[in-house]
């Protein structure tokens, strides 16, 4: 008896010490195509018709600013609350715009989300009503 008890002890450190599983983790979603940007901006439209959705087209990660394109930019304010997703429509992102050109819309964006990463080129963001 005193020599199975011994062997538990010892071994208890043993079998408590294995190292942790860590979850998997998701692919990387593929930027998203012309054609994918047109079907999900079309989803979202369907739902709230004044949803605009761009991709992002250049990504400045020390400032964390993203330029997002391909959006009618006189839809846009400054201060406008928007979200990124990936083409996998995960959300990857929130932002605020900050700035307004001719023909594109730039965001200071945060990571958030279960997906939570900085967006790249060919995510995509989302505007909705608020």
């Amino acid at each position: 008896m005193r020599r199975l008890l011994l062997t538990a002890i010892i071994a208890l450190p043993i079998v408590g010490c294995q190292p942790k599983q860590m979850p998997a983790t998701q692919p990387i979603a593929e930027p998203a195509t012309a054609e994918m940007t047109t079907g999900i901006r079309e989803a979202y439209q369907q739902k709230d018709p004044s949803a605009v959705v761009g991709r992002v087209i250049a990504v400045l990660s020390e400032q964390s600013l993203a330029a997002v394109g391909d959006v009618p930019v006189d839809k846009f304010k400054d201060g406008d609350v928007v979200t990124f997703i990936d083409s996998n429509q995960a959300i990857i992102a929130v932002g605020t715009v900050v700035n307004i050109t001719a023909d594109a819309v730039h965001v200071k964006y945060t990571a958030q989300g279960e997906m939570a990463r900085a967006p790249r080129e060919g995510d995509l963001m989302v505007k909705t009503q608020s």
